[in-house]
């Protein structure tokens, strides 16, 4: 079972098969997120990750398998969902994330959900010194986490009949 931070964290480094995530889960910024029910392209409940290597950033979700009880999977979302966040129904720090007082806002906001992206220009390691994050947002950079405009209408399916004859 996964209780807290330290938990999560390691439950990630274990079962994670992705060279790439493995190395910003050993050398990069990890953030939690907190509890989301449902997470994206998903109906279980779980936790988010954001974690930023070198300009390059990757929001993985951990959720519950309902199957199996006591059992979990990890895959990349798409999106931040922050109207399914948890936080505010728990005093559980997992649930609440790293930084809950922020993502309080976020889902108060409008609702909308929140896309990751990644540096927007190639930085050269002397732009980003030794930590990456603060020198490449220093410089103007976009990246991290940032509000997805919201989503057009879904047009309707219209059915066609065959014509009798």
């Amino acid at each position: 079972m996964i209780h807290t931070r330290q938990q999560l964290l390691s439950w990630l480094g274990k079962n994670i098969d992705d060279v790439v995530l493995q190395l910003v889960l050993e050398s990069g910024d990890v953030e939690v997120l907190g509890g989301f029910r449902p997470l994206p392209t998903s109906h279980n409940g779980g936790w988010l990750v954001v974690m930023t290597y070198r300009g390059n950033t990757h929001l993985v979700a951990v959720a519950e398998d309902r199957k199996h009880l006591g059992r979990f999977y990890w895959f990349r979302a798409p999106y931040v969902p922050w109207q399914y966040w948890q936080g505010n129904e728990t005093n559980n720090p997992l649930f609440q994330g790293d930084r809950p007082d922020e993502y309080r806002k976020m889902r108060a906001g409008d609702g909308r959900f929140s896309r990751i992206v990644g540096c927007a220009s190639l930085c050269t390691e002397a732009d980003r010194g030794n930590s990456g994050s603060e020198s490449c947002a220093r410089m103007g950079h976009k990246r991290g986490i940032e509000n997805a405009p919201p989503a057009a209408p879904k047009p309707e399916t219209v059915r066609h009949e065959k014509a009798s004859r």
